[in-house]
């Protein structure tokens, strides 16, 4: 039986820098705290300012998440299993132990993700997942960009590019039976 675990890319302060991140930022909270799923696992960036293979500063001149008030995870927000990453993607070796724990010693057939920002961490990672055989099924509403609706819409588009279209989800998620549902819509 596959558990639904909730991963929630990237909500950190330094994240939320606009309206609409801070918006989809407490959507994710309160998600997160709403016990619909039965695992949540938030992923947290570190630029790494020391490493010399950080191309983030080294070719994009961005120095942004480098201090503790910008890498801390926004207040309120609950999770089970925390992995700290300076890449775009989170699936790695620490990943696949966290979701076997999490998933009484198998790799879970799908995973729930959302997060900041869509068109890179998010999208990546969905990607990610897809290559290695798990089915990522994002949630819109809880997912944006610091670069505005453009970056977060280019995002989704990739997503049903390399993903599908037919596992993202576009409602809000207030119950457990939106989850079955929604699995059941999918023929997950």
């Amino acid at each position: 039986m596959n558990k639904n675990i909730l991963i929630m890319i990237d909500n950190q302060n330094g994240f939320v820098t606009t309206k609409e991140t801070a918006d989809v930022s407490k959507k994710i909270v309160d998600l997160s705290n709403s016990n619909i799923f039965d695992i949540c696992i938030a992923t947290q960036y570190f630029n790494n300012l020391e490493s010399k293979t950080n191309l983030f500063t080294k070719l994009q001149k961005w120095y942004r998440l480098a201090d503790e008030q910008e890498i801390n995870y926004v207040d309120g927000l609950r999770y089970d299993y925390t992995l700290t990453k300076d890449v775009y993607g989170a699936v790695n070796q620490q990943m696949i132990d966290f979701l076997k724990k999490a998933n009484d010693g198998i790799l879970p057939e799908y995973v729930f993700l959302c997060g900041m920002d869509t068109e890179c961490c998010v999208l990546k990672t969905c990607v990610d997942f897809f290559e290695i055989g798990i089915i990522p099924i994002l949630l819109n509403n809880y997912s944006a960009s610091n670069s505005g609706i453009e970056a977060h819409d280019i995002g989704i588009k990739q997503y049903n590019r390399l993903v599908s279209n037919k596992t993202l989800v576009n409602k809000d998620i207030m119950s457990k039976k939106d989850l079955s549902n929604l699995l059941k819509e999918m023929s997950i």
